[in-house]
């Protein structure tokens, strides 16, 4: 059973991946882009496991591009392109994103779009723009799309962690009343703090 919803989610994500990655390409034709390519890019990477983590990666993307998109765009141009020039612009935009305490995914958006953009803004002046207009057509259409098209469903994994739950609830109040009896020994006073505690986790989980 386990293993025929693992496939049934692989099967649902290939064809929203399709649908998603066909869809933006032709949004970003109709807005423009000479680089169409980099919406349908948006779609594979933020294509995530739930629509919460999809939601989260995309603003990391949106917020990484724009950031190594100000860094670099202008810069480039002035600048010889060799590998040595790559690994200041990297170093630079990195550094100054992680001393702005962003996330860690939104540091390897940055990396990546300084790197993209030293390579391809020479030859097409208009990359720098059409990336951040075709990430964001791609970041829409990817949540749109897992959100109605075969959208997760963890309702049985849901219910399943709070039967887990029903039964160390059980378990640890049933441990309670047998120390009360005993008249509160220190020593399963303790244990019992312990499994408390687990139990708190496993609720905050």
């Amino acid at each position: 059973m386990k293993k025929s919803k693992k496939n049934q989610n692989k099967s649902s994500l290939v064809w929203k991946m399709a649908i998603a990655s066909a869809v933006s390409w032709e949004a970003a034709k109709l807005a423009g882009s000479d680089h169409p390519y980099l919406a349908p890019l948006s779609v594979i990477l933020c294509l995530q496991p739930t629509i919460d983590q999809s939601i989260r990666f995309s603003f990391h993307r949106i917020a990484g591009t724009a950031i190594g998109i100000m860094l670099t765009s202008y810069l480039v141009s002035h600048l010889p392109m060799n590998g040595w020039m790559l690994g200041l612009l990297l170093l630079g935009g990195t550094y100054i994103a992680k001393w702005l305490r962003i996330d860690v995914t939104v540091l390897h958006q940055v990396a990546l779009t300084i790197l993209l953009v030293f390579t391809f803004e020479r030859n097409a002046k208009d990359y720098a723009f059409d990336r951040i207009i075709d990430t964001v057509i791609g970041v829409i259409i990817a949540i749109l799309v897992h959100m109605f098209l075969f959208p997760p469903d963890y309702t049985k994994k849901a219910a399943d962690s709070f039967q887990t739950l029903a039964r160390q609830l059980s378990d640890a109040l049933s441990g309670l009343s047998k120390w009360v009896q005993s008249e509160w020994g220190q020593g399963k006073g303790n244990l019992m703090a312990y499994r408390m505690n687990n139990l708190l986790q496993e609720l905050h989980t």
